[in-house]
């Protein structure tokens, strides 16, 4: 199928679409001035979309099996300056969590946000696994407590700098240091043997992140579980982690416990300017 179509009734030549193009594939026909992709090159295409989400005249479309269409959107926004900064100042790493379940058909319109993050090259290389289940979380956070129980116990380097034995001190007296009693977790995948998609996933992640509040959700990274999984073959077994994949990142979710009502001071910008 041809991926690159040119409604040639409704093009003007303006040739935006080549000039956007991150591939370079999209040519001038010198015959009659219309923009093309010859066949020789349409293999390069990534996808992207920049041609046809850039061309004014709406001559341009992007075909493609795997493709969804994307939902209809106002041409015109905008977002003041001190709209975003008082969205982001409050995004908060939330610990405490209701434990009312999250419907499944919210999570799905995050994750149709989420899945517009940009990926090098627009592999859009994240595959998510969401484990929605809260008992099944639970299990998790169990079996990561038994893996660095183990790594405390050989004394490793590792459980020195963490700290594991405050972990697991917490861990015994009733309280989840691994998942804060979040009751859904999303862990971020990609190929292991792909050096790049490490990249695509931490820009997924926060974009998971930032996003979720906006469906009255908190999200919080679990670094000690993402830590586990990637030293410990059972915890890969249960959350059925494919052989040639690597768990990047773990957020917890669900609706917060607690309200915020300031925002805490941070450390100046560090900036070198050239």
């Amino acid at each position: 199928m041809e991926q690159n179509s040119f409604d040639l009734a409704k093009c003007t030549r303006c040739m935006i679409c080549r000039e956007l193009c991150p591939a370079g594939i999209i040519m001038k026909n010198e015959e009659t001035g219309f923009p093309c992709v010859p066949d020789r090159l349409a293999v390069q295409c990534i996808r992207c979309g920049h041609c046809e989400a850039a061309c004014p005249d709406n001559a341009v479309t992007i075909n493609h099996p795997s493709l969804q269409d994307a939902p209809d959107l106002p041409t015109e926004y905008k977002i003041a300056p001190e709209q975003l900064a008082a969205y982001c100042l409050r995004r908060r790493s939330v610990r405490r969590y209701r434990q009312n379940p999250v419907d499944r058909p919210i999570l799905n319109n995050l994750f149709d946000i989420v899945r517009y993050a940009p990926s090098a090259v627009n592999r859009q290389s994240v595959k998510w696994i969401v484990v929605h289940t809260t008992s099944k979380v639970q299990e998790l956070s169990n079996a990561a407590m038994a893996w660095i129980d183990e790594a405390d116990r050989q004394k490793s380097l590792l459980a020195e700098r963490l700290h594991f034995g405050l972990l697991l001190e917490s861990w015994r007296k009733g309280r989840d240091p691994i998942f804060r009693n979040a009751p859904h977790l999303a862990i971020a995948c990609v190929q292991s043997a792909d050096r790049m998609a490490a990249g695509d996933a931490g820009i997924a992640l926060s974009h998971l992140e930032l996003a979720a509040p906006v469906f009255g959700l908190g999200a919080c990274w679990a670094g000690y579980f993402t830590l586990a999984v990637s030293a410990s073959p059972s915890l890969k077994a249960m959350i059925e982690l494919p052989p040639d994949h690597a768990a990047i990142g773990t957020m917890m979710l669900g609706y917060p416990a607690v309200r915020y009502y300031r925002i805490p001071k941070r450390n100046p910008a560090a900036i070198t300017w050239k």
